[in-house]
């Protein structure tokens, strides 16, 4: 909203980084991989961080090394868990059934295992869960090839999850999924203690009226259990309202910036004891750059100090945009001419993003929207072009 709370969560993630904690950030809008950066702005304390950056689509965040998770020997309780909608009794056994013949099998099974499973089921529920077993698959966030989350996090070093024009389905089952394995290795003692920020915390963890999250119970599990595993929480956001008040409940301490809706101040009021009215009011008026602190007996107000890493979270305006040099524009199989003409009616003419991708062996369309793939061609081969070229 303008108040600076991706700045302020910037300068806490430098303060936890020197202090030697593993960091995962959650990054909806791929802020904070700057982190890796020194702030051009700041020339007494200037520095970089350690910073490792992952993402589910790294077609559009391509500095990102790939992120998805492993499918092998997925449990019942597992799938119910990420396939997007709720099972009919006939179709969890069906479920079931697939499941007890592939484990009567020597061997690993993954989803491709499973699915084929599914499909060789007499009961005509197996369609419905077999669509749903094919959507995770085309997500991508499923691999025979996963990360290995031991390895996710170092002391000092952010590991950040690039949510960057990933879908809201994908997104929200990646932070399902790093949730709880995370929390489960972390029960184990198989991954160091550390922190999880999320950013735009109302996606994952919202509350009753905001809809329905995947992650929503892990983490109101996390919040109230997490810190005697050795499991830190940080939740974000610009809407406190719309955060599970069981979550928010469990923020020992809050940074508090300008906020100016009743139902926000209601929730920080409801969230921590001790905010008078009079706290309030300062709140609704607290300039840029300055934040009360709640976790004491009584509040704290203190500046943001600048940043020593670059930000990555500017509010781009007229006076910051840079137009893109360049573009190429795509002419329309029809004209606009000719489709007034035809039917009458006016159109305005409008500009929609698109930008290319390239690899070895493909060029691909993106859609700068959402991220999904409009158009792929496979590169020619050395000999094609050849002939290409003799052709033309």
């Amino acid at each position: 909203t303008g108040a600076g709370k991706s700045y302020l969560t910037g300068v806490l993630c430098e303060e936890m980084l020197e202090k030697e904690m593993p960091l995962l950030i959650i990054d909806p809008h791929g802020e904070y991989s700057s982190l890796g950066l020194p702030n051009p702005d700041n020339d007494e304390e200037q520095r970089s961080y350690d910073v490792t950056e992952y993402s589910p689509n790294t077609d559009v965040n391509q500095d990102a090394l790939p992120l998805s998770f492993s499918s092998v020997n997925m449990s019942k309780k597992e799938l119910m868990d990420v396939i997007p909608d709720s099972l009919t009794n006939s179709q969890m056994g069906v479920l079931y059934n697939s499941l007890k013949r592939l484990k009567e099998k020597e061997g690993d099974y993954n989803l491709n295992d499973l699915m084929d499973a599914v499909s060789q089921e007499e009961s005509s529920a197996k369609w419905n869960l077999l669509n749903s077993l094919e959507q995770i698959d085309e997500s991508g966030i499923l691999s025979p090839d996963p990360l290995d989350l031991k390895n996710l996090l170092e002391p000092g070093e952010a590991s950040i999850v690039n949510l960057r024009a990933v879908e809201p389905e994908t997104a929200e089952m990646t932070m399902f999924m790093l949730a709880k394995r995370l929390f489960d290795l972390r029960k184990k003692n198989q991954i160091p203690p550390f922190i999880m920020v999320i950013e735009e915390a109302h996606n994952f963890a919202p509350e009753k009226g905001f809809g329905k999250a995947l992650s929503n119970d892990i983490l109101r599990k996390i919040a109230s259990e997490g810190r005697k595993f050795g499991l830190g929480l940080g939740v974000i956001s610009q809407r406190p309202a719309r955060i599970d008040k069981n979550v928010l409940s469990q923020c020992n301490t809050q940074f508090i910036l300008r906020v100016t809706n009743p139902n926000d101040l209601k929730a920080i009021s409801k969230s921590f004891e001790g905010i008078t009215s009079e706290v309030e009011s300062m709140i609704k008026s607290l300039p840029p750059g300055v934040s009360f602190v709640l976790g004491n007996e009584y509040p704290v107000m203190t500046d943001v100090r600048t940043r020593k890493s670059k930000h990555g979270g500017t509010t781009q305006t007229s006076d910051t945009y840079v137009p893109k040099e360049n573009i190429k524009v795509f002419e329309t199989k029809r004209s606009k001419e000719s489709l007034e003409t035809e039917t009458g009616d006016k159109y305005d003419t409008a500009y929609y993003p698109l930008y290319m991708v390239e690899d070895e062996e493909t060029k691909k369309l993106i859609d700068g929207v959402n991220g999904e793939v409009k158009a792929e061609v496979q590169k020619l081969s050395g000999d094609e072009k050849k002939v290409h070229s003799h052709v033309s």
